[in-house]
């Protein structure tokens, strides 16, 4: 199971890694970040180790946003679409923080379930606005 489990995370963070030619978006770099946590807390899931499952998750709730200039740049583009994209940011926000705090009270099985709706967050926002951004701003 853990394997198995490793293995979605390993293909998860492949696709979350973008290319770029051109000036980078403060964005991609919060994204890089977000990969880095969430590889690190799907590797403590996998060891039992709270302590670094709590200390990720918070990381991932609270990750650094986007200058103000870039959101509006974001936003204008995605248009209509903006509250689905704050949506998806929510979505990992609060499970983020559920699986502190679960992390936090040695609940493995609410730790777990509440990283895949991370994880679901991080899914959708991609699948519905990776490609257009990169296409975008890349």
């Amino acid at each position: 199971m853990k394997k198995i489990f490793l293995g979605f995370i390993f293909v998860v963070s492949f696709v979350f890694t973008a290319n770029s030619a051109r000036a980078e978006l403060a964005l991609k770099k919060i994204m890089v970040d977000l990969n880095t946590d969430v590889a690190l807390l799907a590797a403590a899931i996998g060891s039992d180790d709270f302590k670094t499952i709590e200390e990720s998750a918070k990381r991932i709730a609270n990750h650094d946003k986007p200058p103000a200039e870039e959101i509006k740049k974001i936003i204008g583009f995605i248009g209509e679409r903006a509250p689905e994209f704050k949506g998806a940011d929510t979505v990992v926000h609060d499970g983020a923080m559920i699986v502190a705090t679960s992390a936090k009270e040695k609940d493995m099985k609410k730790v777990v379930e509440h990283f895949y709706i991370v994880l679901q967050g991080c899914v959708s926002c991609h699948e519905n606005f990776r490609a257009e951004v990169i296409k975008k701003f890349y």
